[in-house]
């Protein structure tokens, strides 16, 4: 099967971790090369540790891990860390809509419908996959 094209939400969903990476930075650049308290630098250059695991790399490893590779003849959608992944073939698709609020909804036969949150132009994507569905 040849690969069409592969699919990335939006990258503003990155603009709050982002925000936080910065934010914890600017602590940190404010905070080092100054006499502080032995247990308040720890519990400073911890909790900075903690808040750029937490909100910056785990978001940002989410979002590496959400896309959809569209072939000839199949759908692959892998959401998340860990990538719970999902094919879905063009001949097992019943309906696809695409809306701003609910994003490109694709209807499967048996299973769970697909739902693609976060994507730009949800429309052009639904009208795309509509015309290769035939």
């Amino acid at each position: 099967m040849r690969k069409i094209e592969r699919l990335r939400p939006r990258l503003a969903r990155l603009w709050w971790p982002t925000l936080v990476l910065a934010a914890c930075s600017a602590g940190y650049g404010f905070f080092v090369g100054k006499e502080l308290d032995p247990n308040f630098a720890t519990t400073l250059y911890f909790g900075l540790g903690v808040a750029i695991f937490f909100l910056w790399l785990l978001p940002s490893l989410a979002y590496l891990g959400t896309w959809l590779d569209v072939y000839e003849g199949q759908l692959v959608a892998r959401k998340g860390i860990f990538g719970v992944k999902r094919v879905v073939l063009f001949v097992d698709i019943e309906d696809i809509a695409g809306s701003v609020s609910k994003g490109v909804v694709i209807n499967v036969k048996v299973e769970k419908p697909v739902v693609l949150k976060g994507y730009p132009k949800p429309k052009a994507i639904a009208a795309n996959l509509i015309a290769l569905a035939k």
